[in-house]
């Protein structure tokens, strides 16, 4: 069974007919609603894309329910024109936008895409005046869009609020809204070219959906120009998918800006397969649902012929690539990835970056013969869950990397801005840096002082521990732990009754590690981290196949943009 009929089948079984929308368990990413995981909801989103599906088949009574469906999420948009949420829609039919924390104005996006797919492709299976309600909800999608109007930096809605604009813009029709579409593009095109990458770099998530936006345009839109730039964009996103794609492991190499996911689970391999013309090796595990309907496209365009063999094999091996994801005004290399690649292991790193949840500042897989891709991490977390107010600046060449990791201020707990506290003060009974593993056949031992190693197959990931500090005293609190097949080295800050604390007053709060990722047969360095300061940074240093450096601020400041 294909993806798409998975889909529609398992929506068929979740569909109530009470109130004609597809009910699910709350299963949220923790932020936005207020709803507790597991209450049942009736989601807006993958109701319409369900009713999408529903008009694409050939059944009478599957048009009547998707016509129903189709009713009653028009029903659920705020339509009141001197609202703060005009044009916007809740992700459930339990809590409208007004009762969100706060509302997601992706859903003017996410649900307009919908609307205008249906209006334009099935306009002969709705009854005239749906069709009518449904181009005034595309309107009042658009609006809320333009109201909105997104930085360029925020990849996958800048390009789905173009995608939407322009086919209202033709459909409702409205020419500033096509006009306005037009433009989107055009900028995304220029800021594309001049950071050299996606500001969202690296997502395995959000790079699919904006591929499936200019795949959209090009199969909505007919403005001349708004195609043009829609190949030009489709064509620079398989560029970078295929520059960071690992056949080895078939995973996408690290780093990234915006996951839900540690691999590539089925949707979206099937997604690049539809598009390459031939499989892709899959590790099992479980689907992710929270964006599943969003890798559903019905205007998929193959690869480009000249992407397509990196997705088979490397030019080189071993392979290592530098990326620019974002430039300063005056074009400084702001952001900068790195990537080293073998036939069957690849690391990545980010120059600089925060650790929230969403976040993989450090990611590495690698293959053996228990299992396709063993995965590698590394994290900050706060009582069990990844902290967002930390930042990691790293130092990679090849298989070896030097990290060093300190807090940040005005940033959130478990999301970067929703849940920020005003005062600054955070309270936690645990702190703590981790190196993370997880696959079949993974083994983890302290091999010497300071020095540990996860073993797996015929490679290991040496972790060098590294000196640290909280709150102005030294500490060497270096653990070991793990459950099930995840393993884990970690830098404890603190472990002990709940106390609040805030990194704007924090004294000095930092650590190093390093990491080389190895064959078996390969001897890992034995030098130590080394530490100087000065009046304002410490520096961290490691000498292993060249010398590794990276400079830590001593008081925790505000995260440096990006």
């Amino acid at each position: 069974m294909n993806t798409h009929a998975s889909i529609l089948l398992d929506s068929d079984q979740a569909f109530d007919s009470s109130c004609n929308l597809v009910q699910r368990l709350a299963a949220t990413p923790g932020y936005h609603t207020k709803l507790a995981p597991g209450t049942p909801t009736h989601s807006t989103r993958e109701s319409i894309a369900y009713a999408q599906m529903l008009f694409e088949t050939d059944e009478s009574w599957r048009h009547e329910r998707a016509r129903a469906i189709l009713g009653k999420v028009l029903e659920l948009q705020d339509k009141d024109p001197t609202s703060l949420w005009f044009g916007l829609w809740g992700w459930f039919l339990e809590e409208p936008p007004d009762r969100m924390a706060p509302a997601d104005w992706n859903w003017a996006d996410f649900i307009g895409a919908r609307l205008a797919e249906i209006i334009a492709r099935f306009p002969h299976l709705l009854t005239l005046d749906l069709l009518a309600e449904s181009r005034a909800a595309l309107d009042r999608a658009c609006w809320c869009i333009f109201r909105r109007n997104i930085r360029v930096e925020y990849t996958n809605i800048w390009a789905m609020g173009a995608a939407v604009c322009l086919a209202g813009g033709e459909l409702v029709p409205e020419p500033r809204l096509l006009d306005y579409g037009v433009k989107r593009l055009r900028n995304m095109r220029k800021q594309l070219e001049f950071d050299g990458g996606f500001n969202e770099y690296n997502s395995s998530t959000y790079t699919l959906v904006a591929l499936i936006e200019f795949e959209r345009i090009l199969g909505l839109v007919q403005h001349p120009e708004a195609r043009a730039e829609a190949e030009t964009l489709l064509y620079h996103t398989w560029r970078l998918i295929s520059e960071q794609f690992h056949p080895g492991t078939a995973q996408w190499a690290g780093p990234a800006c915006r996951s839900y996911n540690d691999w590539l689970d089925e949707p979206k391999l099937k997604f690049l397969e539809d598009r390459l013309g031939f499989k892709l090796p899959i590790r099992p595990g479980p689907k992710i649902g929270f964006f599943g309907d969003a890798f559903l496209s019905s205007h998929p365009r193959p690869c480009p012929e000249e992407f397509r063999e990196r997705f088979r094999s490397l030019p080189s091996d071993p392979l290592q690539i530098r990326n620019c994801w974002y430039r300063t005004a005056d074009g400084t290399a702001a952001q900068v990835s790195t990537t080293w690649f073998t036939e069957e292991a690849t690391l990545g790193s980010m120059n600089r970056e925060s650790t929230w949840v969403q976040g993989r500042v450090v990611l590495g897989y690698w293959r053996t013969p228990e299992d396709l891709a063993i995965r590698l991490r590394l994290r900050l977390l706060h009582d069990g869950r990844d902290f967002a107010s930390g930042l990691v600046w790293n130092d990679q060449e090849g298989p070896r990397l030097l990290s060093g990791v300190h807090f940040v201020t005005g940033m959130g707990d478990f999301h970067p801005t929703l849940d920020a506290p005003p005062d600054g003060i955070f309270s936690s009974n645990d702190l703590r840096l981790r190196y993370e593993m997880e696959g079949h056949g993974l083994t983890l031992e302290q091999t010497g002082e300071g020095r540990f190693a996860f073993a797996a197959g015929s490679r290991c990931a040496v972790v060098h521990a590294g000196p640290g500090w909280f709150d102005g005293q030294s500490l060497t609190g270096w653990e070991i732990g793990g459950e099930g097949e995840t393993k884990w080295v970690d830098f404890v800050f603190y472990s002990g009754p709940s106390r609040p604390f805030n990194p704007a007053i924090l004294a000095e709060t930092s650590v190093a590690v390093a990491l080389e990722l190895l064959a078996a047969t390969e001897t890992p360095s034995s030098n130590p981290i080394e530490t100087s300061i000065n009046s304002t940074h410490r520096s961290f240093q490691w000498r292993s196949d060249r010398n590794y450096h990276v400079h830590v601020p001593l008081k925790n400041g505000k995260r440096p943009r990006p």
